[in-house]
């Protein structure tokens, strides 16, 4: 397969931290959350580990728009899912899954997630 496009973006948690603290938090995470995701984000035990969460989700979600180029991609229609070793494995639903499969002929889509103190950190790979 060849490589159609790298993806990465970095995002410090304190300003996903006042995101969610912000009178506007509903609104943006159903913006940018699938809803599975709104539900995990809502299941962990405290501010901190939501941060983590939502701020790993943003920065997969930001490294797909710059690895397909494509800046029309709908955040909750994209999400992933992590199989037993804790691998994530993207997930494209809707008008995501028809532009990239489709559209751009992504035939495979793989992700790296890591978070480190106040940082999060995404990187993506789609191949054709």
């Amino acid at each position: 397969m060849n490589i159609f496009g790298v993806g990465v973006d970095l995002v410090k948690s304190s300003r996903i931290k006042k995101i969610l603290l912000s009178s506007y938090s509903e609104r943006f995470l159903h913006k940018v959350l699938h809803p599975k995701e709104i539900t995990e984000l809502k299941d962990k035990g405290d501010i901190d580990q939501q941060t983590h969460y939502l701020a790993s989700r943003w920065c997969f979600k930001e490294a797909c728009v710059k690895a397909s180029g494509r800046t029309d991609l709908i955040f909750p229609q994209m999400y992933f899912e992590k199989e037993l070793t804790g691998k994530p494995i993207p997930v494209f639903i809707g008008f995501n899954k028809d532009v990239l499969e489709k559209e751009l002929q992504i035939k495979a889509t793989h992700a790296s997630i890591s978070h480190e103190d106040d940082t999060s950190i995404a990187f993506v790979i789609m191949s054709k």
